[in-house]
């Protein structure tokens, strides 16, 4: 017996279902854009929070020498070597991941709070 398609995961569902309500309630006219500004932030300092604690954690693990170590393969971008294999510890592994997730983290942050600024802001002309 064949299975019917699978259903998307929620975190794919989700964004699409928020992005058609928006596109029907015009969150300034209803007077929520501020609340929802104020709840973006809270969750992404939450999230920031947590990845404190996470890097907190990695750093605090001890680190085994007898530990095998991990095998990296090397990163290939459009057939050129990005990054060269190698091999570490576990927890230096940890620490690269977290490193590249944390500049994600920031530039999501960054990104969206440039892009909340409003549009219609008047740039003074030093020409007037």
């Amino acid at each position: 017996m064949a299975d019917g398609p699978k259903m998307p995961p929620l975190s794919k569902m989700l964004p699409m279902v928020v992005m058609m309500a928006l596109n029907k309630f015009d969150l300034e006219e209803l007077g929520l854009r501020i609340h929802c500004e104020a709840a973006f932030f809270g969750v992404q300092l939450g999230c920031f929070f947590a990845l404190m604690m996470i890097e907190k954690r990695i750093k605090e693990a001890p680190a085994d020498p007898a530990e095998p170590k991990i095998k990296i393969p090397a990163e290939m971008v459009m057939g050129n070597e990005a990054k060269p294999a190698k091999e570490l510890q576990a927890k230096d592994y940890d620490l690269e991941q977290y490193g590249a997730l944390k500049t994600q983290q920031m530039m999501v942050r960054v990104l969206s709070i440039v892009a909340s600024r409003d549009t219609n802001i008047k740039l003074y002309n030093v020409f007037e």
